[in-house]
């Protein structure tokens, strides 16, 4: 389809002296050493301080914390002081940490850090056991890092963002076959056509009460539930000899062979699907913080403008953008913008709504729509970008 076709120096010797790493015999030992990587479900977030840029694929992000972690380097690319945190070695997260991002049990772990103090002096992070205090700790510190599991936190201050996940359960199939009704709306339009047709006149929509469904333009499955597949639909509805673009968001099953329509919803923001792990609060606040965007549009250069974007808490703002813009950032990254963009005065049409989907990865959005005009007619397509800045070296740093 359209897409709407498709985050200090190493710190001194900490008065602790990280002594809960330095763990030896016991069940506590035996029970980490024989537990493999997948007894460490979580999930779990290594945090950052929000100022911190740095973003990567996983394997690379995991690779550079590591040696962050383990003293084998001491800055991030940028140049910031790196300044990790550790967690008592009885916890879940330290435990899934050890395993799963240094590789290491808490054996290997307690030798490194005492060789390592026996020949530079380098002792194990600070251990913070709280997240009342880890969290204001990383938000002070612009090199920090420390891991948490998802049940520690329900809300991370804005000066804290998620790096990465790890250790989260495969997920599960849930619900119906996505592959089914895509495959079963791609080879059965007129079937489609049909149940749309009988579900909108029984719907006691007045927009839709009459009419038809005519051409079905695009359409995407988004996900699904524990008993339908929610599906975008772009279509066309005549009624009376006219003929006007719908798009409607729908939860649809395969009975027997064909589709039935159990529901109209107002987007995918309005669903619990069960193929995006829910992941509370701690999910949208990784987005949160200014954003650069960039509104791109072939053939009306005149709506194209660069903006900065506030995004808090989910709540997406422009405060430069010519013209209107609002959306959302769900707890997976899936965003959902509404532009109402001006031209530059005296250039071409008026004003144009563009509604874009997407997903935030850690590299930002990048999703395109088309414009329409006031009157309904599509003058383009346009491509938003938003990624975030990147760090203002100083002059010491080149």
């Amino acid at each position: 389809m359209r897409t709407l076709t498709k985050v200090l120096k190493r710190a001194p010797p900490a008065v602790l002296l990280g002594l809960s790493f330095f763990v030896s015999g016991g069940a506590l030992k035996a029970a980490v050493e024989q537990a493999g990587p997948g007894s460490f479900t979580g999930p779990y977030h290594l945090l950052v301080n929000g100022n911190n840029r740095y973003s990567a694929d996983q394997d690379e992000m995991t690779s550079l914390v590591r040696r962050l972690y383990l003293g084998e380097v001491s800055a991030w690319p940028d140049g910031d002081p790196s300044l990790p945190l550790g967690r008592p070695s009885d916890s879940a997260a330290a435990q899934a940490f050890a395993r799963l991002v240094l590789k290491m049990d808490q054996a290997d772990l307690s030798s490194h850090w005492q060789d390592l103090a026996r020949s530079t002096k380098l002792t194990p992070p600070q251990v913070i056991p709280e997240p009342r205090d880890l969290l204001p700790a990383i938000a002070r510190n612009s090199g920090a890092f420390a891991v948490v599991a998802e049940s520690e936190v329900k809300k991370l201050p804005a000066k804290v963002r998620v790096l990465f996940t790890f250790g989260a359960p495969p997920a599960e199939p849930i619900g119906p076959s996505i592959a089914d009704v895509e495959d079963f709306i791609e080879r059965n339009s007129e079937q489609v056509r049909s149940a749309l047709t009988d579900f909108n006149r029984n719907s006691g929509d007045s927009q839709v009460k009459q009419g038809e469904a005519g051409l079905i333009y695009d359409f995407e499955v988004l996900g699904s539930t524990a008993d339908n597949v929610l599906v975008e639909l772009n279509y066309s509805w005549r009624v009376f000899g006219t003929q006007r673009e719908r798009t409607d968001y729908l939860l649809v099953r395969l009975v027997d062979g064909d589709l039935r329509i159990a529901e109209r919803v107002a987007g995918p923001n309005d669903v619990a699907l069960a193929s995006v792990r829910p992941e509370g609060l701690i999910g949208i606040a990784a987005f949160n913080g200014r954003w650069e965007g960039q509104l791109q549009c072939e053939d009306t250069p005149q709506y194209s403008q660069s903006f900065r974007v506030d995004i808090d808490n989910g709540a997406i703002s422009a405060d430069d953008f010519r013209g209107a813009m609002s959306g959302s950032v769900g707890p997976a990254g899936e965003a959902s913008v509404l532009i109402v963009s001006y031209p530059v005065v005296g250039s071409g049409p008026g004003p144009a709504t563009i509604k874009l989907l997407g997903r935030f990865t850690d590299r930002g959005l990048n999703s395109n729509a088309a414009a329409f005009t006031t009157h309904g007619n599509m003058v383009s397509i346009c491509d938003l970008e938003m990624v975030r800045p990147a760090p203002i070296r100083s002059r010491e740093e080149g």
